[in-house]
């Protein structure tokens, strides 16, 4: 087993309080796993034993090799976690999975301009007090077939267009995945010459994201990567063995994370009053709104609704 960096040991955490006595709050932090499994399929056996025996809140999986045929309850026969998939369906391969503990309060995101071809998947962790939003990338190798539907560079530009247009605008954003970038001297002085390295390397530097795995993750070479725009909440990172017979080493990971307790049973659930809704000033405000206008300058049902919502 190789030991690979911390970071902020002794972050704390502070704590807002909410006004429902049913919610109590503890500086907590996620358990989280990194793997590329080279088949999730071949591996199930792996799979059950990291869930059900190790004590790990989220797994995000590359290169998961499945397809439509291997369902969620295969993954997760005790049905514990919420299993988020993007398979990669025209050829065999590829792939990332976010597979995360129920009872942390989950969603995937849609994730809009995403190229078919490019294997991405994007989730948020509801906390008490911030939402953790999560990127689970996989880029292939420059000898993938999938190359033939897009170019190694325009590959890359839509996975940094995409994390660019959805990260997380009040809480940290969380990057994690195989990038298959081995040049780039991550903390270092040097800029890689790639083409394709250099686009994520600026990426990271232009938006602030540190990279927090220190040690090789497959043979010599550091490819699978952990970056966040908000340091301070990374409290370990640690290279560990292989899963299953992978040729790279598994990550290791804690985040700083306020987790929402119930004091029942129940999940905590939000519900609108809608009988207290203001709906003689909701009705003014739409009748002053200039309606004529912004259908005249917005053209599609995505624009339409982004702007609606917003104002």
């Amino acid at each position: 087993m190789h030991r690979g960096q911390r970071v902020n040991r002794n972050s704390s955490i502070e704590l807002k309080t909410l006004s429902d006595d049913q919610l109590t709050l503890t500086g907590d932090q996620l358990k989280c796993v990194l793997i590329n499994a080279r088949s999730l399929k071949n591996k199930l056996p792996d799979l059950y034993q990291l869930l059900y025996s190790c004590d790990v809140d989220c797994v995000f999986v590359t290169a998961t090799w499945l397809n439509n045929e291997i369902t969620d309850g295969l993954l997760d026969p005790d049905s514990k976690y919420e299993v988020m998939r993007n398979n990669r369906l025209q050829m065999s391969g590829g792939g990332v999975c976010a597979v995360v503990k129920k009872g942390l309060h989950t969603r995937q995101i849609g994730i809009k301009n995403r190229h078919e071809s490019v294997e991405l998947l994007c989730c948020d962790i509801f906390g008490a007090s911030t939402v953790c939003r999560f990127f689970v990338v996989y880029r292939p190798p420059d000898s993938s077939h999938v190359y033939n539907n897009i170019s190694c560079y325009d590959y890359i530009s839509n996975v940094v267009d995409c994390i660019e247009r959805h990260s997380n605008p009040k809480g940290p954003t969380m990057v994690v995945g195989d990038f298959n970038c081995p040049d780039i001297v991550w903390g270092g002085c040097s800029v890689p010459c790639n083409r394709t390295s250099f686009q994520l390397y600026d990426f990271a530097v232009t938006n602030g994201f540190v990279q927090v795995v220190g040690e090789s993750t497959r043979g010599n070479s550091l490819v699978d990567l952990v970056m966040t725009n908000q340091p301070f909440r990374v409290l370990t990172a640690n290279v560990e063995q292989p899963f299953g017979s992978s040729d790279h080493n598994s990550i290791s990971f804690s985040v700083a994370f306020e987790r929402i307790k119930s004091g029942t049973s129940e999940d905590v659930q939000r519900r609108y009053l809608w009988k207290k809704g203001n709906y003689k000033d909701m009705s003014h405000y739409l009748n002053e709104y200039d309606w004529a206008y912004m259908l005249s300058v917005n053209f599609t049902p995505d624009d339409l609704w982004g702007l609606f919502v917003r104002y």
